[in-house]
């Protein structure tokens, strides 16, 4: 039996072969490139026409991540080199896709391994010389946690990209402030005057919004008490400030020990606000 294959204007034949244990012959197509018709000859009987059609897989021709930082953070939005997935950025950054594929989609979604899936909008238009259509792909999603994820197609036909690429999200936390107490910065022993300056810093990679100072009265079932020193608007990456402390206003008795130290907290509203102490 011969299976036959146009090849130009002619038929080329393939030998199908069957082994004795089998009733049924048959031949394999290697590396079909195009679509053909072929049928099957027996002696000097054919076979009706059938059609092979290859169709193209989905791919994603080109793509580019814009990465839009949470506010506090003060930065400006960074895009990303065209075709690179992997990402690298603080937690609730939303980044922004935009991309091209090389045919008419049903679906498109960016599937992450924890996060929910994307959809991702499709839309297609004619290309300026309007003799092509272009197929866009939009979509967003907010940084939650470090995972992978990877760009899902379904064309008209339901065929899928086969082996999609896999991308990594490198999601960074927000570290607390840094802040120390300059001056006195040890332990001191009050004069008559129960007055010191507290000379303070503090350091953040995003700006410091606040710092206070926390005190207690050692033997005493209090709480801690909270004093706001000051606040930035913006926040600011360093800051300076010198406190004046009058501890007479405390009603303190020969003996009695204060124990404090002050807090720089951050603009943090995604996962914060974060505390640093000194």
């Amino acid at each position: 039996k011969d299976a036959l294959t146009p090849s130009e204007d002619n038929w080329r034949s393939m030998l199908m072969t069957r082994n004795d244990t089998e009733i049924a012959y048959s031949v394999v197509f290697k590396n079909v490139t195009q679509s053909m018709a072929y049928y099957i000859r027996a002696r000097e009987t054919d076979s009706e026409h059938y059609q092979i059609t290859v169709a193209r897989e989905p791919i994603v021709s080109r793509f580019q991540l814009k990465l839009n930082y949470p506010k506090y953070t003060q930065l400006s939005p960074q895009v990303l080199e065209e075709n690179l997935g992997d990402v690298t950025a603080l937690i609730g950054t939303e980044v922004q896709f935009e991309g091209e594929s090389n045919k008419a989609l049903a679906s498109a979604t960016l599937a992450f391994d924890e996060s929910e899936n994307t959809k991702l909008k499709i839309m297609s238009a004619l290309t300026e010389a309007k003799d092509a259509e272009s197929h866009y792909l939009t979509g967003r999603f907010i940084v939650q946690g470090s995972e992978k994820y990877r760009i899902e197609l379904i064309d008209g036909d339901g065929i899928a990209n086969s082996q999609p690429i896999v991308y990594t999200i490198n999601a960074i936390q927000d570290t607390e402030p840094k802040v120390e107490i300059v001056e006195p910065g040890r332990d001191v022993v009050l004069d008559e005057s129960m007055n010191i300056v507290l000379r303070i810093d503090a350091k953040d990679d995003y700006g410091v919004q606040n710092i206070r100072l926390v005190y207690r009265i050692e033997g005493q079932d209090e709480d801690e008490t909270v004093v706001p020193l000051k606040t930035w608007q913006p926040p600011q990456m360093a800051v300076y400030i010198e406190f004046p402390w009058d501890l007479d206003a405390l009603g303190l008795f020969p003996e009695d020990v204060v124990s404090y130290h002050v807090e720089a907290i951050d603009a943090d509203n995604v996962t914060g606000p974060n505390i640093g102490k000194s």
